[in-house]
């Protein structure tokens, strides 16, 4: 019954939500008529198909309108509601007058396109595919599915990844190098055998292709990499990764610690700093005796309870966080020795990258760079955007032991770090397994994003240097950074550069998402900004349309109404601002971007609908309005955890520190009361007025 009362009421939002989207829009169509069948017919058709129509369908039809931005001209698709109207009209019945006003009658894309039509447009058919949902359990089946083909088909590695020493010779295969050569260090630590390693040892030699027997489906791929590429992406992978320094080296501000998300081996309500299990692979590049102590090896120190020594290790386990209706997305929680220690490497790559020839190009804690190099490239066809599909899930140890072979610490300590086994415990019907990796690791290791950041950079520059016939150095890899621009796998190259880009991605075994990827138009996408010719057509979201929003919802309720308003979509944010109920008398109205919990207006401030009082204590006026209020939830910690929190963190002397690991993150919202003053004047900068 709640169910059936819940999609009832999803159903009549849906309505109203497409009712608003269209009066907003109305003012483009050039006869009433259209604007009038094709409101009817949408709301026809969500009638028979329900939701999905809004929050799966509509998202397809809106990348195949992206692919035809790029391409310059419509071409036909078998998705829902883009049947053509006629020979002579080649776009879709439905939105016909917005399609013809991007594109010509016989599908072109007109010369001066309208950018309010095609943000209408990609509006109306994506605008609520972040609808939050709860996806269907068959969507979490596909996923898990695809998880493992993608480990199937990742390259074999050639070290010891599976053993305890990364270099030990029994565990290692050497392309092209003779078994007594090898044999020769069996039973010694030899880090120099990562220097026998190429990325040239995927390729397929024209004598090896004369003796197989069978069909090899990589082959067309390791075949299609460009003469010689292979060398400049290893001479510039090794002049990058040995510009990093020794890792074994570490500077006062590089320490482990510990992040909010859950780990396989400590349950909730335990302490992270009592690490359970400390491995032989894991205890011979961090000591316990140093890394899993109270004072960092700096001081002797005696335990209570010894870091249980085990020789087997603890598996990731596998998540589904909720991502959409279209399905989940899935991270590992890594065993809580190696989240600590991901850490710190995480620490030591993006505390040392600005002594890297590739400081310009990557960028591991904010997207500006590429939103930039977006806007620019769709004015301009200088750059192109690219984006890859299950990126982490793609990158194989085979790719990272090359690419970091010329700074063996590097790779000792993400062998060390690194969780070999993935598991997943058999939830909602899909059956238990267990997976020894063949990819670095998957999305919820701390080293993941900065590693495949270094390694795609690397392939960018490398391809540049390579058209334009450059030798790597330092310095020419430092100039080809500056016309590169990456964000996890958000990559953005100079246009030219782009197929061959695409091609080395792809030797590397790497999947390049192609209805995401853009250089021949002028559309660009990176970093969730939706750029063409220069204007920003990113269409708002919505996340929720239920009535009675929470009051926990109520900030991004807020938030989600002025991207509308921004936008120009009036009728639809005050919709959603409808959905607020009673909330909406605790809300203020400013014209200040800065003002969080506050409706946007550009007609300046209203405070008359809000409850006021003077402040004797404060001597101020004061207006009554949402407060959001941030905590943290803390787990327990023994004493000897808080000393080693207290090493980790090394709090102020004048700060109030409270020990345990941040286990939840709150935020609590509520009314409270706030200075008039705040809504009306921009923030001080300390500065006299003139």
């Amino acid at each position: 019954m709640i169910v059936k009362t819940i999609r009832k009421s999803l159903a009549l939002s849906l309505r109203g939500y497409i009712t608003h989207i269209f009066r907003d829009v109305q003012w483009m169509y050039g006869r009433p008529n259209d604007w009038k069948r094709d409101h009817s017919r949408l709301l026809h058709e969500l009638g028979i198909k329900g939701e999905r129509l809004i929050t799966l369908d509509f998202p397809a039809v809106a990348k195949h309108f992206d692919m035809c931005l790029d391409r310059g001209s419509y071409s036909p698709c078998a998705l829902p509601l883009t049947g053509l109207c006629s020979k002579r009209i080649q776009v879709p019945a439905f939105l016909r007058g917005l399609y013809l006003r991007v594109f010509d009658n016989d599908g072109k894309l007109r010369v001066a396109p309208c950018p309010d039509a095609i943000l209408a447009i990609r509006t109306i058919l994506g605008g609520a595919k972040k609808l939050r949902l709860a996806y269907k359990k068959r969507s979490l089946h596909d996923e898990l599915d695809e998880f493992i083909k993608c480990e199937q088909e990742v390259q074999q590695y050639n070290l010891n990844w599976l053993g305890d020493d990364l270099f030990d010779a029994n565990g290692v295969s050497i392309p092209g190098v003779s078994d007594r050569s090898v044999q020769e260090c069996v039973g010694k630590h030899s880090p120099h055998l990562a220097r026998r390693l190429h990325l040239a040892d995927n390729l397929v030699k024209p004598s090896e292709q004369l003796v197989l027997d069978f069909p090899d489906p990589l082959a067309e791929r390791r075949a299609g990499l460009p003469g010689g590429l292979a060398d400049i992406m290893q001479r510039v992978a090794d002049i990058v990764s040995s510009s990093f320094g020794d890792f074994h080296v570490e500077r006062p501000s590089e320490l482990p610690r510990h992040g909010p998300g859950v780990v396989s081996d400590v349950l909730t309500g335990e302490s992270k700093y009592e690490f359970p299990y400390w491995t032989p692979k894991t205890d011979a590049i961090f000591p316990a005796d140093r890394y899993a102590s109270p004072t960092l090896g700096e001081l002797p120190f005696q335990w209570d309870s010894t870091v249980a020594r085990v020789s087997h290790e603890t598996a990731s386990r596998i998540i589904a966080v909720p991502k959409s209706a279209k399905g989940p997305r899935l991270i590992a929680s890594e065993p809580s020795s190696h989240q600590w220690l991901q850490q710190l490497v995480l620490s030591q790559l993006v505390g040392r990258l600005g002594g890297t020839p590739i400081s310009d190009c990557v960028r591991f804690d904010e997207q500006d760079r590429n939103r930039r190099f977006a806007l620019q490239g769709s004015i301009e066809g200088t750059f192109a955007t690219i984006d890859l599909s299950s990126a982490s899930d793609r990158l194989s140890c085979w790719a990272v032991e090359r690419f970091f072979r010329a700074n063996t610490t590097l790779l000792e300590r993400l062998h060390a770090c690194r969780t070999r086994t993935v598991r997943w415990s058999g939830t909602s019907g899909y059956p238990s397994f267990g997976i020894i990796l063949k990819k670095f690791a998957p999305m919820g290791s701390a080293c993941t994003f900065p590693v495949q950041s270094i390694i795609y950079c690397i392939v960018a520059i490398s391809v540049r240097l390579y058209l334009a016939k450059q030798m790597p150095t330092s310095r020419s890899v430092k100039d080809a950074s500056a016309r590169c621009s990456v964000f996890g796998d958000d990559i953005i190259v100079p246009q030219d550069d782009c197929p061959t880009v695409i091609q080395a991605l792809e030797y590397l075994g790497l999947k390049v998402n192609t209805s995401k990827t853009f250089f021949t138009g002028k559309f660009r996408e990176s970093c969730g900004i939706d750029a063409w010719g220069g204007y920003d057509v990113t269409p708002p979201y919505v996340l929720t349309l239920l009535e009675g929003i929470r009051y926990a919802d109520g900030v991004s309720s807020i938030e989600v109404s002025n991207n509308f308003f921004r936008k120009g979509f009036w009728n639809t944010a005050k919709f959603l601002q409808e959905r607020l109920g009673k909330m909406t008398n605790l809300v203020p109205i400013s014209s200040r971007d800065d003002l969080g919990s506050v409706l946007f207006s550009y007609s300046g401030t209203k405070l008359s609908h809000l409850k006021r009082r003077f402040s004797d204590g404060l001597q101020r006026e004061e207006v009554r309005c949402l407060t959001t209020k941030s905590s943290k939830d803390r787990g327990p910690c023994s004493p000897t955890s808080r000393l080693f929190q207290w090493f980790i963190e090394k709090p102020r002397p004048d700060t109030h520190w409270v020990s345990g690991v941040v286990s939840r993150k709150n935020s609590t919202t509520s009314s409270g009361w706030h200075p008039v003053d705040k809504f009306s004047h921009k923030p001080s900068n300390g500065l006299p007025s003139d």
